[in-house]
């Protein structure tokens, strides 16, 4: 288990969903971009509970490992966390691809 801080709080949810949000976030961030995941966590009572958070850009996350054997799975999450970093990554590539194409010239505007 890891528990994600942000700015809106801390958040105890399992290694795979800490680790699939932390690799968005990178994604968003090349992007200076920002989006909004719905995840599962664990609240201090052990219920499952679920958060809209905002991630990306200028939005600070970190995760911390905690000594947990708990499991919080939800692969709905980590396809989508996957599909659209990737995306975003393609994109990005795509765009680098095409701006290498243009004329010399181009580069001093």
């Amino acid at each position: 288990m890891k528990r994600l801080l942000t700015t809106t709080g801390a958040f105890l949810t399992d290694d795979a969903i800490a680790d699939a949000i932390l690799e968005y976030w990178l994604a968003l961030s090349k992007d200076q971009v920002a989006d909004v995941i719905d995840m599962p966590f664990l609240d201090h009572e052990d219920r499952v509970c679920r958060v809209r958070l905002g991630i990306g850009w200028g939005l600070g996350i970190a995760a911390v490992d905690v000594d947990d054997a708990r499991t919080l799975a939800d692969d709905g999450l980590l396809g989508i966390l996957r599909d659209r970093g990737e995306e975003r990554t393609r994109a990005r590539e795509a765009l680098l691809l095409t701006t290498a194409e243009l004329p010399a010239e181009w580069a001093e505007l």
